[in-house]
């Protein structure tokens, strides 16, 4: 019971600091997935540089809780979510190594003119 009260309270929080939130998923899926990252930073220096760590499992938790609580905003929008609206899309330049380095060790990219030349 104290660890999703903790996760409530984190959530208020964060919807006090940050009121909005992406309507587009894949934004809001790399929120958490910024978080989650900081969680596994915490783990990983709480298994190999303790030191580097003082706040411990303390740090573990905290982290683990903040992941939680953009997990569960992730959720609440899942409604709100426009996953028709793709984002605008570009091409992009497909560089021929043979053209643009000169070196040949990739050989011509398939619609490089030289290729068959």
């Amino acid at each position: 019971m104290k660890t999703l009260l903790a996760i409530s309270s984190e959530v208020d929080r964060a919807k006090a600091k940050w009121p909005s939130w992406p309507t587009d998923p894949l934004h809001a899926c790399a929120i958490l997935g910024e978080e989650y990252g900081e969680l596994q930073k915490a783990v990983l220096q709480q298994m190999y540089e303790p030191k580097k760590n003082p706040k411990g499992l303390g740090s573990v938790r905290e982290e683990a809780i903040h992941t939680a609580a953009m997990c569960l905003r992730f959720l609440e929008s899942l409604d709100a979510y426009d996953f028709y609206a793709r984002s605008p899309q570009h091409k992009q330049h497909i560089p021929c190594a043979a053209c643009d380095r000169g070196d040949f060790q990739l050989g011509h990219a398939d619609n490089c003119p030289k290729k068959n030349s």
